[in-house]
């Protein structure tokens, strides 16, 4: 009874530090973390990239759209303003978005890759 108390107490700083440092599953920890691509990071910092995008691109259409009422021009102007500047910015807001969709394919691409060569790794051992 006495050698499994000290068992424990030996054992409990080294628990309690394992839960301090525990699993790196956030970003930071990834972000920091000595296994190389093993991980992608990339898929999280997806949307955030697409949000900063599509406010870049609203922005610059703003400015679009003021310059060219702006120009003096008249109709053409006002044409461009209410037209071209709007269907401008819908299309760049659509090759952005499909960009990185394609990057994010690309991504679970690789990690399904990893994967299926895990599982075959496990069965080819497993049968030997």
């Amino acid at each position: 009874m006495v050698k499994q108390r000290r068992m424990l107490q030996e054992e409990l700083p080294q628990r309690q530090l394992g839960r301090l440092r525990g699993p790196r599953t956030r970003l930071s920890g990834q972000v920091c973390s000595t296994s190389v691509y093993t991980r992608f990071i990339t898929l999280k910092f997806i949307r955030v990239i697409y949000i900063i995008l599509v406010a870049m691109i609203g922005l610059v259409g703003l400015l679009l759209f003021w310059l060219s009422l702006a120009s003096g021009h008249g109709a053409s102007g006002v044409f461009v303003a209410l037209i071209v500047v709007p269907l401008f910015t819908l299309f760049c807001i659509i090759v952005a978005r499909l960009a990185l969709e394609g990057i994010a394919v690309i991504f679970r691409i690789g990690e399904n890759t990893t994967r299926i060569a895990n599982a075959e790794k496990a069965r080819a051992s497993a049968v030997e």
